[in-house]
């Protein structure tokens, strides 16, 4: 069966966004990761998601869901209309789902693992979203990590799968 992971950074309320970006301040550990583990691979998001990124993600291939695929740039991501189009576009790389609610609710059907770094604080925030049935999943593996100099942005790094 073909891996395909959702990827989500949410705080301890389950807040993922503050006005079309994080609601956190920048958080370097939890990027790195974010960064190491789509390299190479497809990136699928909402449109509203492709907007808040400053530029292409840089060494993978983008592919946005939207309505309105005429107004996305060709030379900068594949635009679809939906999940089973984008994951066609992906071929044969690991599809990963980063963005945002939408996407991330209609995906759940089609994800068997998931990448999940909670950070600790609190921030104001418009959008939330929790993983659903999160115990029914196979926890792989955990980490805490303890930012040096605020401890708002402590976290905990998650690997889970689908029980088999």
């Amino acid at each position: 069966m073909k891996k395909i992971t959702l990827i989500m950074a949410h705080a301890s309320d389950g807040a993922i966004g503050h006005q079309g970006g994080l609601p956190w301040p920048h958080h370097p550990e939890d990027m790195r990761r974010f960064r190491e583990a789509t390299l190479g691979e497809a990136v699928i998001m909402g449109r509203t998601t492709w907007e808040s990124l400053p530029s292409p993600l840089q060494y993978r291939h983008n592919i946005v869901i939207t309505s309105r695929p005429d107004r996305i740039d060709k030379t900068q991501a594949d635009a679809v209309k939906s999940i089973d189009d984008a994951l066609k576009v992906a071929g044969n790389s690991h599809p990963f789902f980063i963005g945002g609610k939408t996407i991330y609710s209609q995906a759940m059907i089609y994800v068997n693992h998931f990448l999940l770094t909670e950070i600790h604080g609190r921030w104001p925030a418009d959008t939330y979203f929790k993983v659903p049935f999160l115990n029914h999943k196979t926890l792989v593996s955990q980490e805490e990590w303890k930012h040096p100099e605020d401890a708002s942005l402590n976290c905990t790094f998650s690997e889970y799968q689908n029980a088999e």
